[in-house]
This record gives C-alpha cells, structure tokens and sequence, in this order.
C-alpha cells in the first residue's frame, strides 16, 4: 500500500510541476474574464422594454439590414476599433455568410444587430429605422 501511495503521490508531484508556471498565466486570463463579465452595460434591457415610445419588432418586420459607415470598439478594448467604416446592405430573405480572420468582427456583427452593444460612430438600420428606435426584447426574439 506504502509503494502505491509513494507512486501516486510522485506522480501527482511531477504534474504541479508542469502545470506549476502556468499559474499566474491562469490568474491574468481570470482576472481578464471576469473584468469583462462585471463591465456596466451602456444598455438597460429593463428600462428599454418599458418604454412605450420604442417601435416594436413584429410580423410586418421584413427584416432589411444596413450598416452605415459603422465604427466600433469593444468597451473593454477602447484603443482597438474591430469595425472601421464598415457599410453594408442585406435584402430580406437574403443569405448572407460572414467570414474572417480571428479578431475582424464577425462576431462584433452579431452584437451590434442584438444590441448588447451599440456602435461607437455610424448607424445600423432595420426596414430604415434606426435599430436604436426599436424596443430591445422584440428585437432579439
């Protein structure tokens, strides 16, 4: 029992040795998360979906996008703009496939048409309204 316990034990000691210099490697990319998920929000989704002024997202939304010399950057990151005059249109009922490198802001696409973030310069419209005037929950449904 003593040999087995003396081998497991050498071997759990060699793996902390390993894993030993990434520690405060891992403690950097925490922090950095969890900086990001406790960063306020410029958008309350609560108090947007009070507000009866706001239009609403239903069935006779035909669903035209355009980008208008859009300009963003993460709130986290404001020294690196990932969208720089970006302007584009797609049709409704059009198929539209987004492909990049790592980092050209697909994914900063998505985000900005659900409006969890909205975008530094420029304006993004739906059916020709600004997508600011439309109230938050029936937009991301």
């Amino acid at each position: 029992m003593c040999i087995f316990a003396t081998a497991f034990a050498s071997i759990a000691a060699g793996s902390a040795g390993f894993f030993g210099p990434n520690v405060k490697e891992s403690q950097k990319a925490a922090k950095n998360v969890f900086d990001i998920l406790e960063y306020p929000s410029k958008i309350d989704a609560v108090s947007m979906n009070d507000n009866a002024n706001l239009k609403i997202a239903d069935n006779t939304f035909e669903g035209r996008i355009e980008f208008r010399n859009v300009w963003f950057r993460y709130p986290y990151d404001p020294d690196n703009f990932i969208l720089r005059g970006t302007s584009f249109k797609i049709d409704s009922m059009e198929s539209v496939g987004i492909v990049g490198q790592f980092g050209s802001g697909k994914s900063a696409i998505v985000d900005l048409l659900m409006r969890f973030y909205d975008p530094d310069f420029g304006e993004i419209m739906l059916d020709g309204v600004s997508i600011q005037s439309y109230n938050l929950q029936s937009l991301r449904k």
